[in-house]
């Protein structure tokens, strides 16, 4: 867990300096190595489903979310792109919820008709 939470930090302290493909390959080095091929296919990969199928999985078990929220992070351009792609993976999708939207808070804006409709 330890690798995991300084893989995410480096994120958390990168993701608006670095580009994000950059950010996110220099991240895999933090992650324990029984994971860095599953993150490389997270980045590598053409299709989603076969990513899915083959390193990943929907569940919220770490062996499966952490290279699927990999995936999203390096797919997604905006906070929305994000939230609408977790839900139609499925699974999990409030568990990689959580780490996602804080993430993408970071550089992306929330919908304003989204925190209008939460705060109303």
């Amino acid at each position: 867990y330890r690798q995991f939470f300084d893989m995410f930090d480096y994120i958390f302290d990168n993701i608006a300096h670095l580009p994000r493909v950059e950010l996110l390959k220099n991240a895999i080095k933090f992650a324990p190595e029984t994971y860095h091929e599953k993150l490389e296919k997270a980045l590598s990969m053409e299709n989603t489903r076969d990513f899915i199928k083959q390193y990943a999985g929907i569940a919220c078990h770490i062996p499966q979310s952490v290279p699927l929220i990999f995936r999203i992070l390096n797919q997604c351009s905006s906070y929305q792109d994000m939230v609408e792609t977790n839900i139609r993976l499925g699974g999990a999708s409030g568990e990689r919820a959580m780490l996602l939207g804080a993430i993408f808070a970071q550089v992306s804006e929330i919908p304003q008709e989204w925190s209008q409709m939460v705060n109303d």
